[in-house]
């Protein structure tokens, strides 16, 4: 496991730095407590980094997600868009056909 605050100082400032920040509060409902989510997603010219934190209400945890696993989401990310377009466009051909068609 990859200390947070090690990961996180190791990158800070690094050549090629840039960093977003999201919070994600999950609504509580009766069976589910209220959570909350600081994503921190970091950039540099070696890669990327991403620094998870979870707050709720039996605590929290910190996951710092490395370069390796950063690009593997984003080619899982990729694939389901291109596939999404793929079918919007099908769809778009199938409508614009029948559209020809009937004027």
């Amino acid at each position: 496991m990859i200390d947070f605050d090690r990961a996180r100082e190791s990158v800070w400032g690094t050549p090629g730095f840039q960093v977003r920040r999201s919070t994600v509060v999950s609504s509580g409902l009766t069976f589910l407590p209220t959570q909350t989510f600081v994503i921190e997603t970091i950039r540099n010219n070696e890669g990327w980094l991403i620094l998870l934190q979870s707050v709720g209400q039996e605590g929290g945890q910190r996951v710092v997600l490395p370069n390796k696993v950063v690009k593997a989401l984003y080619r899982h990310y990729d694939s389901i868009i291109t596939e999404a377009r793929k079918h919007r466009a099908k769809q778009a051909a199938i409508t614009r056909k029948t559209k020809a068609m009937g004027a």
